[in-house]
Parts: structure tokens; sequence; C-alpha cells
């Protein structure tokens, strides 16, 4: 828009619209954390309540590998060890160790929940 009206657009613009972005998710979900807080402890679907909590469906050399960062995917390996050894890692790193536990590990994300 500011352009488009022969305005200039200041390098940190495309920064601050991200920031602002970021801001308001994290609003959201603060938001959605205080008006559902069931949402933190159970699946937002009662449909998927019993699964992957059956009798021996959970993997522990699965999961043992995930907690070590020895799965054998390098990027994977690299985050859960960063984690490991700076106690911290970016949102996006931590959604992507979660669904990697859950989807290819088919691990429950209740089981894996702690150690993130």
């Amino acid at each position: 828009k500011m352009k488009s009206q022969g305005l200039t657009v200041g390098p940190w613009l495309k920064s601050l619209q991200a920031f602002s972005s970021r801001l308001h998710w994290r609003s959201h979900f603060i938001q959605k954390l205080e008006s559902e807080p069931t949402m933190e402890k159970q699946d937002l679907c009662p449909a998927f309540q019993d699964l992957r909590r059956q009798e021996g469906d959970w993997n522990d050399s699965y999961y043992q590998a995930w907690e070590t960062g020895k799965t054998g995917f390098p990027f994977v390996d690299a985050c859960m060890r960063c984690l490991e050894e700076h106690g911290w890692i970016n949102f996006r790193m931590r959604a992507m160790l979660v669904s990697f536990a859950c989807y290819n590990l088919f691990l429950d994300w209740k089981g894996i929940a702690p150690h993130l």
C-alpha cells in the first residue's frame, strides 16, 4: 500500500509486521488456553481419546531414540541435542519435534510432552 502511494518503506516494516503477527497469534493461544484450560491435558476431539493409548501402543525404544537424539534423522537429532544442551529451542523446532514423534514414531503426545 505504502509504495503505491509514493511513500518509502523503511527496512524494518517487514520485520515489524512479522513481529506483530507473532504477537497476535501468541495472544490468540493464550486466550484459548484461558477460556479452555482443559485443552492442555485433553484431546480436542473426544474421538481421539483412545488413539495410541491402548496396551502395547507405546514404543519405548522409539521414545528413547527420540529423547536422546538418536533417531537417525539428522535434523530431528540435532534439535533434540540442542534442547538437551541448552534447555531451550524455538517454537518451530519444538513443533517439528512433536510432529515427528507423533506422526513418524506414532508416540502419544501426552507421553512426549513432559520432555519438551
